[in-house]
């Protein structure tokens, strides 16, 4: 075992100093491959019973010899407090053989400190979460209505004379309605117009930027957003909507001349939303896509009296330009 290290001068300081510095040095080369090995062996077993990376907590209970490498750390950690008092007095000198020794037995107290960290677990996480709980399945928050009464119609010249297809869904827990309107097939060289009126329930409805609004929108028919204009506000008979240029792609088919829209939730709870393509590759213009809008008709609200009020609310009012806003059919049902 080393001697007590005193803090006298001269030649028998110097050799006491080379013994016992050259001695703390070897210790930590040993002890620290002791360590590596120790947690390599640790680390294997613990892949080969469990197929993933544990904790420091978890190699240390292995019943395989890493619990061994850490009980040396601590023999790192007490070999790094009785050397301080010396490092102090070697970091004060000039001498080569004392800075050398300086940095071995720094290394030394580093190597103690790094055990007992990894001993209690500190700073150390999974490299591998663990998998986490599936939730447990749920019924959809929203259910198709089958064979739905059409409440709306769109009657612009864009469409003229096409039927739309008309899906509605409700949710299962507020109440709420969406019913959608499209005309025309995406892939075709016809106009593409496709509405959502959300007419809002007790539900909780959060809010969403235009771009993420219009590309989940698309995504629920299988069609993404390539590109999309800063939306730009117009007016309509219904209020203020956003609106912006879209370049929609549906596999490999790409259509640039779209455009996308939506009233968040007017008064009393009412959101309006879509797309509209122009024929034959034919942009529409902002004032031209309000005009269609304008278009958009109530056929029955269903008792819903605060849905006819917004509708009959909105009549007077339009986009500049356009021809006749919306047919005379008000739903008073």
């Amino acid at each position: 075992m080393p001697t007590k290290i005193g803090f006298d001068s001269g030649s028998d300081f110097r050799r006491r100093f080379r013994f016992d510095a050259g001695w703390a040095l070897r210790l930590a080369r040993r002890r620290a491959l002791a360590l590596r090995g120790r947690l390599s062996e640790g680390i294997a077993a613990l892949r080969a019973r469990g197929g993933r990376r544990g904790t420091a907590g978890d190699i240390l209970a292995a019943p395989d010899g890493a619990a061994a490498a850490f009980a040396a750390g601590g023999l790192f950690r007490r070999a790094g407090l009785l050397i301080r008092p010396l490092l102090r007095f070697v970091l004060a000198r000039n001498a080569s053989i004392l800075k050398f020794a300086a940095v071995g037995m720094a290394l030394l107290a580093a190597a103690g400190f790094l055990a007992q960290w990894l001993h209690s677990g500190a700073g150390v996480e999974n490299a591998q979460p663990p998998e986490a709980a599936k939730p447990a399945p749920r019924s959809s928050e929203w259910v198709k209505i089958p064979g739905p009464f059409h409440l709306f119609s769109l009657s612009a010249p864009l469409v003229a004379g096409q039927k739309p297809d008309y899906d509605a869904r409700r949710h299962s827990t507020g109440g709420g309605r969406e019913d959608f309107l499209a005309f025309g097939q995406f892939d075709g060289r016809a106009p593409f117009v496709r509405f959502a009126v959300y007419r809002h329930g007790s539900e909780k409805t959060p809010e969403s930027a235009f771009y993420v609004e219009m590309a989940r929108r698309a995504a629920a028919i299988g069609i993404s957003i390539d590109r999309a204009d800063p939306p730009m506000p117009q007016t309509t008979r219904f209020g203020k909507f956003e609106m912006a240029a879209l370049s929609m792609l549906k596999g490999r088919l790409a259509r640039d001349n779209c455009r996308g829209f939506r009233l968040v939730a007017a008064p009393p709870g009412v959101g309006i939303a879509g797309f509209a393509c122009g024929a034959d590759g034919q942009p529409l213009s902002n004032r031209q896509l309000a005009c269609v809008i304008d278009r958009l008709d109530l056929v029955s609200a269903r008792g819903d009296k605060a849905l006819r009020d917004f509708f009959v609310a909105s009549e007077p009012r339009g986009a500049a330009g356009c021809a006749e806003s919306g047919p005379s059919r008000r739903g008073t049902k």
